[in-house]
């Protein structure tokens, strides 16, 4: 069986301005079966495979010698359709790489290049496609951020058991876990950034990202006070013999019903339940007062545990931390929906 040669590049010289970038290549490709290029970053794989369907007639210094034969005509030839050449062989890049133009060129430039002239028909499907595109980019977002809210919730929950059974081990995997929150936290801020650069989104969508970033913030800074709490019980389970002399079970299970309320209003955009999580912030601080009072008066009597004791403290502080922030979070719910900004006490 004799192999069919589908295309062939024939002592094929490629040049940016001065600087050349392939020297002399001659091969096949054979009808169906697959070829690989394998090679160094930097060494031309990607000018090369340019060159097979003329994408580098795009660079206005580029410039190139040889043949590239595809079936029987040179692609090269002054007289072939490069919009006709581009339809046979295509190109899929390992990241998105659009033409040195605008968004809106990149989108409009397959119906212009296909000979239509109508503007206000061009701006009316290139508008609608970037809308589309936009709606998927919010959704790849949404979904991320209750992604991290999921991870936050279980920090807290074992923060929360780490308290109850004074367990340095849950502790320590709080603390060595908690790269995982902050990459996922940068991540999502870097995507809300790029859309809001490359779509320049307003009203609903504008909200809705300056929303998320708010409320990313908030999360990442709710698993920093899980680690917080992970640090002042690694202390104080060293010693074994001092109790706690206040009982944190009812405030953590408020702060962290807050959370999980606000996270289910972000994801119902339930105003009425963000509402309820504001409203619910006094009754946390009431605890850290009265843990106040509580282990001052201990000090007082035994200044020999101070050190553990202040941890104990920061323990709640840590807790009614949490809680604010799962207060800003259903704050920004109500933003997000109505479009009103309650913070400071103003719902």
């Amino acid at each position: 069986m004799i192999e069919k040669i589908k295309l062939s590049a024939k002592h094929l010289n490629f040049f940016y301005g001065d600087a050349q970038a392939l020297y002399d290549i001659s091969m096949d490709v054979k009808s169906s079966q697959v070829t690989a290029l394998i090679g160094p970053s930097g060494c031309g794989k990607s000018t090369f495979l340019r060159c097979m369907n003329r994408m580098n007639d795009l660079i206005p210094t580029s410039r190139v010698e040889g043949e590239i034969i595809l079936d029987d005509f040179n692609i090269n030839d002054p007289s072939v359709d490069v919009v006709m050449l581009r339809r046979r062989v295509g190109m899929v890049f390992q990241k998105p790489n659009p033409f040195p133009k605008s968004i809106f060129e990149n989108v409009a430039y397959g119906l212009k290049v296909n000979g239509v002239k109508d503007k206000s028909f061009i701006e009316s499907r290139a508008e609608g496609i970037m809308a589309k595109h936009l709606q998927r980019e919010l959704e790849k977002i949404k979904k991320s951020i209750l992604i991290l809210g999921a991870l936050v919730e279980d920090r807290v929950r074992l923060a929360i058991k780490s308290i109850e059974s004074r367990n340095a081990d849950i502790a320590e995997q709080i603390v060595s876990m908690d790269y995982e929150i902050d990459e996922m936290e940068v991540d999502i801020e870097e995507e809300c950034l790029k859309v809001l650069a490359l779509h320049q989104p307003v009203a609903v969508d504008l909200r809705f990202l300056v929303g998320v970033i708010k409320i990313n913030n908030d999360l990442e800074r709710i698993a920093d006070e899980t680690v917080n709490i992970a640090y002042r019980i690694k202390t104080i389970s060293k010693d074994k013999t001092c109790k706690f002399i206040f009982d944190y079970a009812v405030m953590a299970e408020k702060a962290r019903n807050m959370l999980k309320m606000s996270l289910d209003a972000m994801v119902q955009l339930d105003t009425d339940a963000a509402f309820a999580v504001c409203r619910m912030d006094d009754e946390v601080d009431v605890y850290v007062r009265q843990a106040y009072r509580e282990l001052k008066s201990s000090i007082l009597q035994s200044p020999e545990n101070v050190g553990i004791l202040i941890n104990m403290f920061l323990i709640s502080r840590h807790i009614e931390r949490i809680a604010d922030h799962a207060t800003n979070i259903a704050e920004e719910v109500i933003y997000l929906t109505d479009g009103e900004i309650v913070r400071h006490g103003k719902f």
